[in-house]
């Protein structure tokens, strides 16, 4: 399956923030070392030039994420019709979320490089 991930290609120095187009991707997954486990997060909003992807309070990654850390994050495409595509991404917040239904969840942003 490894094979079948894509890497993107490095964006020109001239943008200084890369946006990714609204609704072109459902989930996340990355993997922290320490923990040793693969974690897959669904993409709740996706606002230019950062999306946010909703983590739930109590979950142990939110210890080993750091506003400013940077990870290579596999982004896996709504409809499930291509292949996923690793980039570069810097964790920009991690913010209580205040909406009821949402209650017991942070929204972590996330800004590609």
């Amino acid at each position: 399956m490894a094979q079948n991930i894509k890497r993107a290609q490095r964006f020109s120095k001239n943008v200084s923030k890369s946006v990714l187009p609204e609704d072109q991707y459902s989930s996340v997954e990355f993997c922290i070392k320490d923990l040793g486990f693969n974690y897959q997060f669904k993409i709740w909003e996706t606002k230019s030039p950062e999306i946010n992807i909703l983590v739930n309070r109590n979950s142990l990654i939110l210890k080993h994420l750091h506003v400013g850390n940077t990870f290579d994050i596999k982004y896996y495409p709504s409809g499930g019709s291509r292949y996923p595509v690793t980039m570069r991404t810097e964790i920009k917040h991690i913010k209580e979320n205040g909406e009821k239904r949402l209650r017991g969840h942070c929204l972590v942003g996330l800004s590609v490089h």
